[in-house]
């Protein structure tokens, strides 16, 4: 009778038998999640983890060499030992990485800090918002209420804004087609200014050359005098004197 035994070894440690390996399983890293791995193989292996290389044994085979943590799970490593990479000495063990008490705390403390941080950021950022939107409508409030001030011809003064000059000559130009309606009567308002716009007790005031044409299309030349009471900040009554 043939008897044939299969035999089923474990994972955490294989490769060959004549390496020497001897591991702990697990490590526990620092306050900082730092853990310091140690253990022994033979004299002047090298030492690689997950097939990046950590550090090499000395002569008696010790090494000795720190790994860090990213995270707060505890993390499986392949740790492997070979002499010059050769396949036929190559040897490894699966060991764990455990995050400490104290580093457990530490990363808490520092995402609450972060968190705190982060709230105290945006607080500010959304104070600093608010306070910019106030100015920019406080500006906007007052540009609008300097504009309805230039242009309120209520408002008299001296010399007048270029609003207040426009509206004046507006209304005194419609008003004179009205009065003196036939073709050819004209207010030479841009090179027959004799008195630019001025307050005069509680009307404006101003003086022109005119034209002034009749139903028999007779002109004359005519100095026109110009009054307007203010009855709102863009209309008015309006009085001429013509000679």
């Amino acid at each position: 009778m043939l008897l044939l035994l299969i035999g089923f070894g474990s994972d955490s440690n294989k490769g060959n038998k004549s390496t020497k390996l001897t591991v702990n399983e697990t490590f526990v890293t620092n306050d900082k999640g730092v853990a310091t791995i140690s253990g022994k193989t033979s004299p002047d292996y090298g030492v690689n983890i997950d097939n990046a290389k950590q550090t090499a044994a000395d002569s008696d085979g010790k090494f000795s060499f720190e790994y860090n943590l990213k995270g707060n799970s505890k993390k499986s490593l392949r740790l492997e030992v070979s002499k010059d990479y050769d396949d036929n000495t190559k040897k490894s063990k699966l060991i764990y990485v455990k995050p400490s008490k104290k580093f457990l705390a530490n990363r808490e403390s520092l995402a609450q800090e972060s968190s705190r941080a982060a709230v105290a950021s945006k607080s500010q950022r959304k104070a600093a918002s608010e306070s910019s939107e106030s100015q920019k409508k406080a500006e906007s409030e007052k540009a609008k209420v300097e504009s309805e001030q230039a242009s309120d011809i209520t408002r008299l003064s001296e010399k007048p804004t270029d609003e207040q000059s426009a509206i004046l000559t507006q209304l005194a130009n419609q008003t004179f087609s009205k009065k003196y309606p036939y073709k050819g009567s004209k207010i030479h308002t841009i090179l027959g200014n004799i008195q630019p716009w001025t307050k005069d007790g509680n009307v404006w005031f101003a003086k022109y050359e005119a034209t002034i044409a009749n139903a028999f299309n007779a002109k004359r030349d005519a100095t026109l005098e110009i009054r307007i009471t203010p009855l709102s900040r863009d209309s008015g009554n309006v009085s001429f004197e013509d000679y």
